[in-house]
């Protein structure tokens, strides 16, 4: 979800205690999917938000609840499951024993890379083109990192789950009656399994628009963005904004009618059984994916998806699309108002059996279904429209950010702050009196959700199966709805089992943190929250949005003139702007578009009646200026952030002024590859202080020619990374661009994008790369590492000696370890690291370490054991090389080295709290 709301910066406070209250639970316990094992006694009801506090040794970043399990995503992008075990839904395997029903607390997911994703990432990888600079080192690095699965997006259905993986695969598990899966197959999946499908291209110049949309024939690759789980069917989105869908399709909650095949219908008795209408492959909405222009966006227009029990909705360009069934107005639409909706007869048999001959009897359904998707408009009150003097009718001037569905109902929330909410409203999950004999409240059409939050700016929404959150800018959560089981919580002497308009949801028992709320989460009957863990990594603040207000601020990169005239033509006043922020209103986006796009254009004349016209008396500066902030006012019409704005500018010709030169060459034949990058002067200058050095530098060719040559990037990958984070301020970072991108950092003294990925690094390491990132960090680090030394990667190379400390048995095994340089090895004894304890695992390793470390003993080889002794006596740092020595020397060696390091093996309790602490004094740790 994205939103104007900044989220508060997670070092603002402190954590010193490993029990730190950062995930809490509450509600409906009985299948454990709260990850509550033992909770009162066993009680199958959690009434009051509770802390799972030390229970689970990982910090949580991500969560999603189902009707009966849970997941979760921790620090390190590994996975998480509780609850219920039918259908395999928790993707634990089949190694759980059958009469387990359930799993009591969080359980990782072992997610290992196969064989089929090995092929597919090795096919990516010669298509891309790689600088000589990656040096086997490096891959090295790659290849260790990459032993594992990180994810990034969950979601989790009534029995079955998805998640999105870094590099934008999607996998899927759990029951799959209904081929929900889409794996081809209706099976149920205990473990996850990568999903297959289809990309397709679109032709603007086909007339017959049933032929434009055809198979891509590129290489295949992945390119999940979101996913969605409901009852019995999934939905996901692709970053180029297409859309697909899978699972039953009985009520068209897919987004398009399925063809029923009636050779094909099961027979049973010799009796021809309905077909079901479902898709076991992922299948294309056509409908919701066929634009006017491109179907390839320049990035996903798809915000958020959810799914209900039979409906979907989603938001596009800012906009809500429904589909599915609409019996309750689950899709926001009035069913007897509108003539477009479809109804269709369900006729169900029922067998008796009660008696000794069989009868059969059969009853109807009429079910009220848009069997595809459906623009649906909302308008909010008078604080949240502008009057149209031509037509009279409210023109809305905000954009949807995010949707949840509950079983029958849904929430959506707009990016200044507002909920509105439509279908079911039995238990008053809409936030409405359910049970007034005054009025009647008609909510099978959007209404806005007021009362508590009429004051607040709400960040995120959740929905369970009947009750309904949302996270308040001041980190409050609200609740209502059905409160049968405390899933809103527990309400004291007015404990109600339905709660009809929002509540705040209290922590009466939890420890007392100044963390703000970092997600909320619904399940069926149950609710989770958790909040911010303090990161390890002292990250760099931002400085983005004052970078880009510089823009405004700086005459020099003013490339127009607007000049407010009056009905004469007179100017009567002038301001000076950038011509890629001007579309950025999509009022402004009308004006003058024509004389804007032409790059000659330097003055642009506009009556003053039209601004008065558009803005009413919103001033003409104040609107100017919103075009370059973040969270600007309602009057101004700007409904993107200014990162998804500027996301879109990336690589656009559209008032370009700086060409970016990008070289590849091929390690293999050193074939060079080159690649034009269109860039915008005033974005790069104000980003990064090299190109700013050479922007603006007359002694530099780049000032002069606008062409910037970069020959020594990895691949053009990794330098559109690069350019997405100067542009937008989010850094991708994934197992495979980590390492160029950390380089890169380097090179273009991006200190806060050194930081994001030492964070990153920090959360991946293991026992296999643990080596290989130590000794990068140190290549890298700008100054001589020691141990009262300030390096810019000492807290990387700090808790890599940490962690090398910590498991030297096992990561003294590997192939990494044994290849670390001379400088490696003298920085780890330096750190107290007893290398020769481990000569017995390792001789080679144990060799080396004696070459390095032997001053005085080189050319000694034959002494006698007496004047080894001797010489191990006056030199305890002194190693001996003498192969042939006899066991009581060697003894005499391990015997002086222990004493040496005695006092300061990593290995100990106390000393792993001072470290994670920062207060090692033998460990360089920032």
């Amino acid at each position: 979800m994205k939103s104007n709301y900044q989220y508060p910066n997670p070092k603002s406070y402190t954590n010193n205690n490993k029990n730190f209250d950062q995930h809490y639970v509450w509600g409906w316990n009985e299948g454990r999917q709260l990850g509550v094992g033992y909770y009162q006694n066993g009680m199958d009801i959690v009434k009051e938000p509770y802390s799972l506090g030390g229970s689970h040794s990982f910090d949580t970043k991500v969560i999603a609840m189902g009707m009966a399990h849970s997941l979760a995503i921790d620090s390190r992008g590994q996975l998480y499951s509780c609850g219920k075990t039918a259908y395999g839904r928790l993707g634990l395997g089949d190694y759980l024993p059958q009469h387990q029903q359930n799993v009591k607390e969080f359980t990782q997911i072992k997610l290992n890379k196969d064989e089929e994703n090995n092929k597919n990432s090795n096919a990516n990888n010669n298509n891309s083109t790689t600088n000589s600079y990656n040096s086997n080192n490096n891959n090295k690095i790659n290849n260790s990192i990459n032993n594992y699965i990180k994810i990034n997006k969950i979601s989790c259905g009534s029995a079955h789950s998805a998640f999105v993986t870094e590099n934008f695969q999607l996998f899927t598990f759990g029951k799959n009656d209904q081929g929900q899966l889409g794996q081809g197959l209706i099976n149920e999946l205990h473990s996850p399994k990568r999903v297959i499908y289809i990309q397709y291209s679109f032709n603007p110049n086909e007339k017959d628009q049933s032929k434009a949309i055809t198979e891509k024939s590129t290489i295949y690759y992945d390119n999940v963005d979101l996913v969605a789980c409901g009852l019995n069917h999934t939905v996901f989105s692709l970053k180029d904004g297409c859309v697909y869908s899978m699972g039953s399709n009985k009520f068209s909650q897919l987004g398009y009618q399925s063809i029923i095949n009636e050779k094909a219908s099961p027979t049973i008795d010799g009796i021809v059984q309905p077909t079901p209408l479902l898709e076991h492959r992922p299948r294309l909405i056509e409908s919701l994916n066929l634009p006017t222009q491109h179907l390839e966006q320049r990035f996903t227009n798809i915000k958020s998806i959810s799914c209900g029990s039979n409906f979907t909705v989603c938001i596009k360009q800012g906009n809500l699309y429904t589909w599915g069934t609409n019996n309750l107005g689950q899709c926001g639409f009035n069913p007897k108002e509108n003539d477009d909706i479809i109804t269709t007869t369900t006729t169900t048999k029922t067998t008796d059996t009660t008696t000794a001959t069989t009868s059969s009897s059969s009853t109807s359904d009429n079910n009220i279904i848009i069997n595809k998707p459906k623009l649906l408009i909302i308008y909010g009150d008078k604080s949240t429209l502008s009057t149209d003097s031509n037509n009279g009718n409210g023109k809305r001037v905000f954009n949807f950010i995010q949707v949840s569905c509950g079983v029958d109902h849904c929430l959506a929330l707009t990016n200044n702050g507002q909920v509105f909410g439509w279908g079911d409203n039995k238990y008053g999950q809409i936030g409405q009196l359910a049970f007034s004999s005054v009025i009647k409240i008609d909510t099978t059409t959007p209404i806005r959700i007021g009362e508590s939050l009429t004051n607040e700016f709400v960040t995120q929404i959740a929905s369970g199966a009947y009750h309904s959150m949302a996270l308040a800018k001041s980190s409050i959560i609200y609740a209502w709805g059905l409160n049968d089981k405390c899933q809103i919580g527990e309400m004291g002497k007015n404990q109600q089992e339905i709660i009809q308009t929002p509540c705040r949801v209290r922590f009466t028992n939890a420890k007392e943190n100044s963390a703000p709320i970092l997600q909320i989460s619904a399940g069926g009957r149950s609710s989770m929250a958790i909040k911010y863990s303090p990161s390890k990594v002292d990250i760099r603040p931002s400085t983005y949005f004052d970078d880009i207000l510089r823009i405004l601020e700086n005459k020099s990169f003013q490339d127009f003139n607007l000049n407010i005239t009056d009905s004469e033509g007179k100017i009567k006043e002038m301001f000076k702007l950038n011509k890629i922020f001007w579309n950025r209103s999509l009022v402004l986006q009308s004006l003058k578009s024509k004389e804007l796009n032409s790059s000659c254009s330097t003055n642009v004349a506009i009556e003053k009646s039209e601004f008065i016209k558009a803005f009413n008396d919103y001033s003409i500066k104040e609107i100017i200026q919103d075009l370059y902030i973040d969270a600007p006012s309602n009057q101004s019409f700007i409904t993107t952030s200014i990162s998804e704005y500027l996301f879109s500018m990336i690589n656009q010709s559209s008032f370009s002024d700086v060409k970016i030169k990008v070289v590849c060459r091929n390690d293999q034949d050193d074939k060079e590859t080159i690649k034009i990058y269109n860039a915008h002067k005033c974005i790069l200058v104000n980003r990064s202080e090299k190109f700013k050095t050479l922007l603006e530098s007359n002694y530099f060719k780049e000032s002069i020619d606008g062409v910037i040559t970069i020959d020594d990037s990895p691949s053009f990958e990794v330098y559109e990374t690069f350019l997405t984070y100067l542009y937008t301020n989010v850094l991708n970072l994934n197992n495979e661009n980590v390492i160029d991108l950390f380089l890169l950092s380097h090179r273009e003294s991006q200190n806060r994008m050194k930081d994001l990925i030492e964070e990153y690094l920090f959360n991946s390491l293991d026992i296999d790369n643990v080596s290989n990132i130590f000794e990068l960090a140190l290549q890298l680090n700008d100054t001589d590492v020691s141990i009262d030394s300030k390096g810019t990667n000492n807290f990387l190379i700090g808790q890599c000696i940490f962690f090398i400390a910590k498991n030297l048995e096992q990561v003294s095994k590997t192939e990494s370890f044994i290849n670390l340089s001379d400088n490696s090895k003298k920085i780890l004894s330096s750190n107290s690291i007893n290398l020769n304890n481990n000569s017995k695992s390792n001789k080679s390793l144990n060799n080396n370490n004696n070459n390095n470390n032997n001053n005085n003993n080189n050319n000694n080889n034959n002494n006698n054991n007496n004047n080894n002794n001797n010489n191990n006596n006056n030199n305890n740092n002194n190693n001996n090389n003498n192969n042939n020595n006899n066991n009581n020397n060697n003894n005499n060696n391990n015997n002086n080295n222990n004493n040496n390091n005695n006092n300061n093996n990593y290995s100990t309790n106390d000393d792993d709290n001072d470290l994670n602490n920062g207060n090692s004094k033998k460990c360089i740790i920032c």
